[in-house]
């Protein structure tokens, strides 16, 4: 298997970095966000015309759609989440979630709630329906980089700033296994969509793989020559992305684990500083990026044997 890379577009509206992208208000859109606060939508064909559709008052680092609602939840540097409602284009509450930052927001679809990680150690629960904290869990001294549910929700990674990942059961959020998984800092976990395998990517610029059980490590790659902070899945499950500090995102074989492309500014005019968000657009092999260099860039991988 081969792959092959096509910038579609490099969309510079921010005016400051840009540390988050995730899914828009419909299909193919998305929605990027960072240090200048204004939280952009933009269309996956090509358009630049960009829509602002919220401001925070901090720093953002996360972001979520709900689905099937027209509301928008903004983590910001301060601890707060901001839901703005975008059909009315105005803030409905603002929560106060944690004591510093809110590194991602993961919505939980079997249970309606919304799971908030922060820089304090912490993760928070929200009822989506009321947006009330149902439950606070303090899991480690080192911020909480990211959260991940596997295939059918019943289980929950959390990957921990000192380098540990604990997996909790989804329902009650129990501790079920806890492991030292890297050196240092561990920034995101990613379930396959299969539910066999965990993968890890850290501040010791290493993926590594987990068999979901046994929790014994498979596979462990020097994968970038510095932090990697996003793993996201393509939605047919036979590929993965990976985005770094050291400005490239790679583009993975699921079965063997294998790079099949290396997208950085020489060959690709990729980006020039730290790569920090990636986003897959559902059903399709356009994948977008967020950078330290305030741009956002669409690309469409092509594929063959």
């Amino acid at each position: 298997m081969k792959a092959s890379a096509k910038r579609v577009i490099a969309l510079t509206g921010h005016q400051g970095a840009v540390y988050t992208v995730a899914q828009g208000t419909d299909a193919g859109s998305f929605i990027t966000a960072g240090s200048d606060r204004q939280i952009a939508e933009w269309q996956s064909n090509g358009s630049e015309e960009a829509k602002l559709i919220a401001r925070s008052a901090g720093v953002v680092y996360s972001l979520l759609v709900l689905p099937n609602e027209p509301l928008l939840l903004i983590g910001n540097d301060q601890g707060g989440i901001h839901v703005v409602d975008f059909a009315q284009k105005a803030e409905v509450k603002y929560l106060l979630a944690h004591t510093k930052g809110v590194f991602h927001l993961n919505f939980d679809a079997k249970r309606n709630q919304v799971i908030a990680a922060g820089a304090d150690g912490n993760l928070t629960v929200w009822q989506a329906s009321v947006f009330q904290c149902s439950r606070e869990l303090w899991l480690c001294d080192a911020k909480i980089r990211r959260t991940a549910f596997n295939h059918d929700y019943s289980l929950l990674a959390v990957a921990c700033g000192d380098g540990q990942i604990k997996i909790l059961e989804a329902e009650t959020l129990e501790l079920l296994h806890s492991f030292q998984a890297h050196t240092q800092s561990v920034n995101t976990v990613s379930f396959s969509p299969d539910g066999r395998f965990l993968l890890s990517g850290s501040k010791d610029a290493h993926l590594s793989v987990w068999d979901v059980g046994s929790w014994t490590l498979i596979k462990t790659i020097p994968a970038h020559n510095y932090a990697i902070y996003e793993i996201v899945w393509h939605s047919s499950g036979q590929w993965f992305a990976t985005g770094s500090r050291d400005k490239t995102l790679k583009i993975w074989s699921a079965d063997q684990f294998e790079v099949l492309l290396r997208i950085d500014k020489d060959k690709h005019q990729g980006h020039l500083n730290s790569v920090n968000s990636l986003h897959w657009i559902p059903n399709t092999n356009l994948i977008a990026s967020a950078s330290d260099d305030r741009a956002v860039m669409l690309w469409e991988i092509e594929f063959s044997a």
